[in-house]
C-alpha cells in the first residue's frame, strides 16, 4: 500500500520534465495567429442584449418558452431589460406562466397541456410583453415625483 502511494506521487511529480499547458513564457502575448493585435473594449461595446431567463418545469412551460424567445428576437430591443419566464404547474388548473421585467410582473396566463399551441401563446405573450415594456418606459419618461425613484414607479 505504501508503494502503490509513492509510484503516484512520481507518476504527477513535475520533476519529471514534462511541460504543463500554459506554463511557457510566450502563452499570451495578445497577438493572434493572423498578427492581429488584441485590444480591451470598453464596457459599452460589450453590452449584454436582452437577458431572458428561464424558469419553466413542464413541456408546455418549455413549449410557451419556444415561442416567447421566437418572437423576443423580432423585436427591436435597447438592451436593458431582464426578462425572466416562471412557471408554477398544477395538476388541477394546469399551468401558471408568468414573465417578469427587472423584478415587475408584466403578464400572466394559465396553460394547458392538450388544449391549444403554447408556442403560439408564447409568441403572442412576446408581443404583448414588448408593448408593455414599451407604455412602462414612456410613463417612467412622463411621470416625475420627488418621492419616488426610479425602480419605485
Amino acid at each position: 500500500m505504501g508503494l502503490g502511494l509513492s509510484l503516484t506521487g512520481l507518476y504527477f511529480s513535475p520533476a519529471w520534465g514534462a511541460e504543463i499547458v500554459g506554463q511557457r513564457d510566450d502563452f499570451d502575448t495578445g497577438v493572434i495567429e493572423s498578427g492581429e493585435i488584441l485590444s480591451e473594449k470598453s464596457l459599452e461595446e460589450n453590452k449584454v442584449a436582452d437577458v431572458i431567463g428561464d424558469q419553466t418545469l413542464t413541456l408546455v412551460g418549455h413549449g410557451f418558452m419556444q415561442g416567447f424567445q421566437r418572437a423576443w428576437r423580432d423585436h427591436e430591443s435597447s438592451g436593458e431589460s431582464n426578462i425572466a419566464v416562471f412557471e408554477r404547474p398544477s395538476a388541477r388548473w394546469g399551468s401558471l406562466v408568468w414573465v417578469e421585467q427587472n423584478f415587475n410582473r408584466v403578464y400572466q396566463t394559465f396553460l394547458f397541456p392538450g388544449r391549444g399551441d403554447p408556442t403560439e401563446v408564447g409568441e403572442s405573450a412576446a408581443r404583448w410583453v414588448y408593448q408593455r415594456i414599451a407604455e412602462i418606459e414612456a410613463a417612467k419618461l412622463l411621470f416625475k415625483d420627488p418621492d419616488m425613484e426610479k425602480e419605485e414607479f
